[in-house]
């Protein structure tokens, strides 16, 4: 066996490696946002909401780029047992747009506004105003599959030139 298929085959176990982590990490997002949808729901009160932008840096053909994404942010607050909490986020997964999507979702919370508050009943401090949402979960587990399955086709290919 050459280096040229040893580094294949590092590369093959890397990729297929990463791929497990990112589905076992997809795999717990989706549950930790489909166990949301059972949450009970109280009234709650909007105080701010705007938007976040996020760059990642990265290079291509050894060029530098940056992606730029917007996160809508809501804090509100509610209460529970007669206590007070104060939350953020929207869903349990987060989710980035465009700045004029995440716009939009911005303003559908404007400032003393009324929202449905969905809480953890074992921690009423977690909270989310929309149940559910597990998109992100879905996305991470299938590029999880299709990394770990780019690896595995290295290490075959491999072995068998």
């Amino acid at each position: 066996m050459g280096g040229n298929s040893i580094i294949m085959i590092v590369v093959g176990l890397s990729l297929m490696l990463v791929g497990v982590i990112v589905t076992i990490s997809g795999v717990i997002a989706l549950i930790r946002s489909n166990k949301t949808k059972n949450w009970p729901a109280t009234d709650g009160q909007v105080n701010e909401a705007h938007i976040e932008e996020r760059r990642m840096n990265y290079t291509v053909n050894h060029q530098r780029r940056t992606r730029i994404t917007y996160e809508p942010v809501v804090s509100y607050t509610y209460q529970v047992g007669g206590r007070t909490f104060s939350g953020h986020k929207i869903q349990e997964i987060t989710s980035s747009y465009n700045q004029e999507k995440a716009e939009q979702v911005a303003a559908g919370y404007p400032a003393g506004g009324a929202v449905k508050v969905y809480y953890d009943p074992q921690k009423p401090e977690k909270a989310v105003l929309v149940p559910g949402g597990g998109g992100g979960g879905i996305a991470l587990i299938v590029g999880g599959i299709i990394m770990g399955g780019i690896g595995l086709v290295l290490v075959i290919l491999t072995f068998l030139f």
